[in-house]
């Protein structure tokens, strides 16, 4: 609780607040943006039917999608997530699958149904939405391996870009000539090395595959959060950024 409550007031806007430009800006991803944005890249991972035309759903094993730097772990067996269960929706035991290694495409998640269509048996990732709907494949507990970044170091490490500090809004087109990832933020710009100006509204828009490859660190923080995800501290080398209107 007074994690929380430390965390709130530091996330109160101080200082004057500013507009952007568009811009193409490094940044710094705060746990709880990653945990945002990792269920949209595990969906596009694991739901071919929906992106039958792009490297997400349809690319075998090994094919490079993210810096080397990601590694993604679906675990709902891990007792510290939110999404923790001992068993999936179809009855079998819940395992750690992971999703991608060093940038590369490692696995699926896989219910019966889905399993059986691609020549594989479940992996214990069944999940149904209420009780009345089917069951499918989807991440419960997602995690990135930590990195060596330490994230009180992140943004000195970095110097000027932006800091972003929380996703309001997002919206990912699967679309395979244009798949990319959409959203509203809220943040403060970074010079030399320190949080400064705050930025209530703006808008971050990036190709997918552009937005994984630009991670150049990972943190070595792994904050459980209410959600599919836990959050990690990631140092981006380039974002485009731009306030709303």
């Amino acid at each position: 609780m007074a994690n929380a409550a430390d965390e709130a007031i530091r996330s109160l806007p101080t200082g004057r607040t500013t507009r952007l430009d568009p811009q193409q800006l490094s940044a710094v991803l705060a746990p709880r943006a990653t945990a945002a944005i990792l269920p949209v890249i595990a969906g596009k991972l694991n739901r071919a039917a929906e992106y039958p035309r792009h490297v997400y759903g349809t690319a075998p094993a090994g094919t490079a999608i993210a810096s080397q730097a990601l590694n993604l772990i679906d675990n709902p067996s891990d007792p510290t997530a939110f999404g923790v269960a001992r068993y999936d929706a179809e009855g079998l035991a819940t395992r750690p699958n992971t999703l991608i290694e060093q940038g590369r495409i490692a696995g699926r998640l896989y219910d019966a149904a889905g399993g059986s269509r691609a020549g594989t048996p479940s992996n214990g990732s069944a999940f149904r939405s209420g009780y009345k709907s089917l069951p499918r494949a989807e991440a419960r507990a997602l995690s990135l391996v930590p990195g060596s970044l330490a994230p009180q170091h992140a943004m000195a490490r970095l110097g000027h870009g932006f800091l972003v500090e929380e996703v309001v809004a997002l919206q990912a087109d699967g679309d395979a000539a244009t798949s990319s990832l959409s959203a509203a933020i809220r943040g403060r710009m970074i010079r030399h090395g320190e949080p400064a100006e705050w930025v209530p509204h703006a808008v971050i828009a990036s190709p997918t595959q552009s937005l994984l490859m630009g991670i150049s660190d990972v943190g070595a923080d792994c904050l459980p959060l209410p959600g599919k995800a836990k959050g990690t501290t990631l140092l981006l080398s380039e974002l485009s950024l731009s306030s709303s209107s």
